[in-house]
């Protein structure tokens, strides 16, 4: 597993009345142990919050999978595609029978212009979780770029 994330949980911050509010816009999801829950190249323009489980995201890179981290209960993922409309940039699989909060883009902006303290509240913890994968990005790259200097 290449990713250690640090725990920035998407709640973060949020009343009870909150994440009341903001959970009644999400629709529920389940999958199976091992079963796909999406797939690089597809697009939800979904952000998905782990309730139960967990799951492993990885990358094919010259045919073999590398698995960057795994996330479980308050992590998310989709939120790229969520937030650019592009598509998926990796793999997420279940490791275990998982459970998830799913909400739509389009949903979510609705909501956000009745309730735009939430939606800020989502977005900064979106942010800080995405600025701690690119941190851990750029430590992996300045550690294979080191390697790759010490084997010339």
């Amino acid at each position: 597993m290449l990713f250690d994330e640090k725990k920035i949980g998407i709640f973060d911050g949020f009343t009870e009345e909150e994440l009341t509010n903001f959970l009644s816009i999400c629709n529920s999801g389940e999958v199976k142990e091992n079963e796909p829950v999406l797939e690089e190249g597809q697009l939800t323009r979904s952000l998905f919050i782990i309730e139960t489980g967990e799951v492993s995201v990885t990358l094919e890179v010259n045919g073999e999978k590398i698995e960057l981290t795994r996330l479980k209960k308050d992590d998310f993922f989709g939120e790229m595609s969520f937030l650019d409309g592009k598509m998926h940039s990796a793999d997420i699989c279940a490791v275990t029978a998982a459970k998830f909060h799913i909400v739509r883009k389009f949903t979510f902006d609705r909501f956000a212009k009745e309730h735009p303290e939430i939606a800020k509240k989502l977005y900064e913890n979106i942010i800080k979780t995405l600025l701690v994968r690119l941190r851990n990005s750029n430590d992996i790259i300045k550690k294979l770029r080191e390697e790759k200097d010490g084997v010339d």
